[in-house]
């Protein structure tokens, strides 16, 4: 893509609606059970190369997931500019000045009700209370258990056990394992109007948290414009500022 985000799913191109949602962010010494719910269809050209993506597809007319689906991510170089301004997409060399960049993915999970041992709130969940749809920004090296996760125990299919450590929190340190099922797809499968009433918010939540996603990964700034928000001096530096787009495995050469 030529603004700098990338959007890809496992093994595909990478080697409350209305309100302003909070990411999720892993408590001390707490256990979640999430379902990583953003689900997408690549659009490919006649070469095979993934050209975009399309939400719709994921889905079927009858509200059932396509065979064609895939959990979703989007990714990004980004660095940080300091407090006042938060997390910049780097577009090349002139963004430097601000700090190194690194590369960070996002994607929207459901969160369940769970008590801090990570064990299903029964209650809450079947009276539809207690979910919380989020974005998720989490460090590449995460990106990489959650990738050989699939392989054995697909995301589409099962949901994630996170475990976050005794002052683990501040630096989101969280261990995963696979669950044996998939909430989020209970909730589409059942004949109850309850149910189905439940998974149709969840997808409009999460269609709603997609639309701001990239946003929550980096803010799309210029240079002059990062350093007017720092309260320095704008001018144009010399060099180019675009930042040639790459495939993912490209941009996680190294890294995973």
């Amino acid at each position: 893509m030529s603004d700098g985000f990338l959007d890809f799913s496992v093994g595909v191109d990478d080697a409350d609606v209305g309100k302003k949602t909070k990411r999720f962010v892993p408590k001390d010494d707490t256990s979640y059970r999430f379902t990583l719910g953003w689900y997408s269809v690549p659009l490919r050209n006649e070469e095979g190369k993934v050209t975009g993506w399309d939400d719709d597809f994921a889905w079927n007319d009858d509200g059932t997931v396509s065979d064609e689906a895939v959990v979703r991510f989007s990714g990004c170089e980004r660095v940080f500019a300091g407090k006042g301004v938060g997390y910049v997409l780097y577009k090349g060399p002139a963004y430097a000045q601000f700090g190194q960049a690194r590369q960070t993915v996002a994607t929207i999970l459901v969160v369940w009700p769970t008590d801090d041992e990570g064990e299903l709130d029964v209650a809450k969940f079947t009276a539809g209370k207690g979910y919380q749809v989020q974005p998720f920004v989490f460090s590449t090296d995460k990106y990489n258990v959650l990738k050989k996760q699939n392989k054995k125990f697909p995301l589409l299919t099962v949901d994630v056990a996170a475990a976050c450590p005794e002052n683990g929190g501040e630096f989101h340190q969280l261990t995963f394992s696979p669950e044996d099922s998939n909430l989020f797809r209970k909730l589409l499968a059942s004949d109850k109007p309850e149910f189905q009433a439940v998974a149709e918010q969840i997808r409009k939540d999460i269609a709603a948290v997609a639309m701001n996603i990239q946003r929550e990964l980096a803010r799309d700034m210029t240079v002059d414009e990062i350093k007017e928000a720092m309260g320095q001096e704008s001018d144009t530096p010399t060099g180019s500022t675009e930042h040639a787009a790459k495939d993912v495995d490209d941009m996680l050469k190294g890294v995973l």
